[in-house]
């Protein structure tokens, strides 16, 4: 079986303020650290033309501190 699944890493701008429901800032990262977006497709012959994300304010997302194996 041939697996062409695709997880690509977006970073967030360091400038970009990160709000909570009720509009208070997150702070979700500690000095010198980056947060990224996870973004999973099964076309990855479409990542070349993806340059950005959309995000809405009535969708619920998790912050997970993890690891990056290919990165450490």
């Amino acid at each position: 079986m041939k697996d062409t699944t695709v997880t690509a890493q977006f970073r967030v701008d360091p400038l970009t303020p990160l709000r909570g429901n009720n509009g208070e800032e997150l702070s979700l990262k500690e000095d010198g650290e980056s947060i990224y977006i996870l973004a999973w497709t099964t076309t990855p012959w479409t990542l070349p033309s993806n340059t950005a994300l959309c995000v809405g304010p009535k969708i619920d997302y998790v912050a997970v501190r993890g690891n990056n194996p290919y990165s450490g």
